[in-house]
């Protein structure tokens, strides 16, 4: 090998992949958090849509719905 392309290796190469580490796991906390909010969108949706089919009517309690909302 040349004598340049060990140097370039280790001042490039090393700090690339290390960089690669971080910017993954980065990205896979973010996935977790997204998977955190998906969980409690479901559970408030389902307490929604128990809600609705509670008495078989078409009378919705919209005080009631705006709280159980994930927005």
């Amino acid at each position: 090998m040349s004598e340049w392309v060990v140097p370039v290796i280790t001042y490039v190469g090393i700090p690339t992949i290390i960089g690669m580490f971080i910017w993954i796991e980065r990205k896979l906390e973010m996935l977790n958090n997204i998977k955190t909010d998906i969980t409690r969108v479901e559970s408030n949706l389902k307490v929604v849509c128990d809600s609705l089919i509670k008495d078989g009517t078409m009378n919705f309690d919209l005080e009631k719905l705006e709280s159980y909302s994930p927005l």
